[in-house]
């Protein structure tokens, strides 16, 4: 028996269940950003944008600390929602302090709050990410490949 080296070149970037692998999760990224990104620019072309206030700030009961945020609509009815994004990424919200929300009234009730970085730059990475994966999936070269040199 001969006393091999064991490298890393059995991980055959080239194998179809890697391929198989990478196509998967390329495409959840994929569908997962677009979504995302389609849900913002759609309520921000048929919405109202207004000012929301702080009602209730983050507590550690609530799941991952969102805010409750209370708005008028247009018709001047007070209502109250809970963000699902995160409103503040290095400071706690305050009680009082205002946001700007974008809100449907027709149809279902959405809102949301106008946040770039959670609506706009996460989705646009997960694209770029999803994008990646599933070009390799499909054996597009995006980075050239170095061939791994065999000793002997």
């Amino acid at each position: 028996m001969k006393n091999r080296q064991h490298n890393f070149l059995f991980l055959n970037r080239d194998s179809f269940l890697l391929r198989v692998l990478f196509m998967s999760v390329g495409v959840m990224l994929l569908i997962a950003g677009l979504n995302k990104l389609y849900f913002y620019v759609d309520l921000r072309f048929v919405g109202t944008e207004t000012e929301g206030i702080i009602e209730h700030p983050v507590t550690r009961t609530v799941l991952v600390g969102r805010p409750l945020i209370r708005y008028e609509d247009a018709t001047g009815k007070t209502l109250e929602f809970r963000s699902k994004a995160k409103t503040h990424w290095f400071s706690k919200p305050q009680k009082g302090e205002t946001l700007s929300i974008i809100y449907e009234s027709q149809g279902k009730q959405r809102e949301i709050v106008n946040n770039f970085l959670y609506y706009v730059f996460l989705p646009i990475g997960f694209i770029v990410v999803g994008g990646y994966f599933l070009l390799n999936a499909l054996q597009i070269t995006v980075i050239p490949r170095k061939s791994p040199k065999i000793t002997r």
